[in-house]
């Protein structure tokens, strides 16, 4: 068998020891890219997770606004750049992280939240943070992640169209950014590795065709940066790049080397991969069986083409 399917195998046996929301990461993920039975067995198991017992308009917004209180721990990458616009958009990280939730509600379990996340995040609010974000560019460099995920999630989601404007996006990521800092390239690859993994849905659909062009461009100068920094890019970001060529149908040249980390990398606690041969590691490794579940799910994935499958369960 494969590194890959032992790894699998391996975080399959040991659901048990992983958190609620690591199991329905690596559920939702592996249902979506191959419709793996045990895959969409776990998102059947942590249903009550994702959805409120009762599934009322007055549960539903009482959820939002619970999630609308969330803020980014101290500990996330980049955090010190990214706390100014954190406050001067005081809303967007509780709006991601409960636009996340209405994604997950309509997209897995097949509950239309939208009139309930309308009544806490009114769809004007959502218009308005899109404008102020476009013409502020250098908030939606820093907040990487947390800006373009509830860009797309507005579009996909709320209003149901691919109206994205990804040449804008790929443009804004090539200039503003230092990419000789570390911390800076990591925003950017997670700027364009996640333009490309929400435009999927989370992997559930093709990306739009008039676009693929430009998201491949995204792929092509990320593969330079990677390429010029690679023992300073963390095992995470180098999976999750190459599960993005993978959406993108783009065929890196750095697979092979990224293959060779991966292997290299196996832990001496069980069958998966740990983050230990590059200067990331050295400072910020997460390195136990559950906090690998992240690296080890795009591991398991970048190794097949793509192939989206819906991960809608009742």
């Amino acid at each position: 068998m494969s590194l890959r399917s032992d790894i699998a195998n391996y975080y399959f046996a040991h659901l048990d020891e992983l958190s609620a929301d690591k199991q329905f990461h690596i559920g939702n993920r592996l249902t979506a890219w191959y419709g793996d039975p045990r895959a969409r067995a776990i998102l059947v198991k942590q249903r009550d997770m994702v959805v409120p017992s009762a599934v009322t308009d007055d549960a539903l917004v009482a959820l939002f606004k619970d999630l609308l209180q969330f803020e980014p721990p101290t500990t996330i990458s980049g955090y010190a750049m990214r706390k100014p616009y954190f406050d001067k958009y005081p809303r967007l990280t509780g709006i991601h992280h409960a636009i996340l939730r209405l994604r997950h509600l309509h997209t897995v379990y097949g509950i239309d939240a939208r009139p309930a996340f309308a009544s806490v995040v009114p769809i004007n609010e959502l218009r308005e943070l899109e404008d102020a974000l476009a013409k502020d560019q250098e908030a939606t460099r820093i907040l990487s992640t947390y800006a373009i995920n509830t860009l797309y999630l507005f579009h996909l989601i709320i209003l149901e169209d691919d109206n994205i404007d990804a040449q804008a996006l790929y443009d804004l990521g090539q200039s503003g950014y230092d990419t000789s800092s570390p911390e800076q390239l990591r925003l950017l690859i997670y700027m364009y590795t996640h333009c490309i993994i929400a435009a999927s849905n989370f992997y559930t659909k093709e990306l739009p065709a008039e676009a693929l062009p430009v998201y491949a461009k995204m792929m092509q100068s990320l593969e330079a940066h990677i390429e010029q920094h690679f023992d300073e890019v963390s095992l995470d970001t180098k999976v999750e790049f190459w599960v993005c060529c993978r959406v993108v149908h783009y065929d890196t040249r750095l697979a092979e080397r990224i293959d060779a980390e991966c292997a290299a990398s196996v832990s001496p606690e069980g069958t998966f991969i740990i983050d230990k041969h590059n200067i990331f590691a050295r400072l910020q490794a997460k390195n136990s069986f559950a906090d690998s579940e992240h690296r080890n799910t795009l591991f398991i994935l970048s190794g097949s083409p793509y192939s989206p499958h819906s991960t809608r369960v009742n």
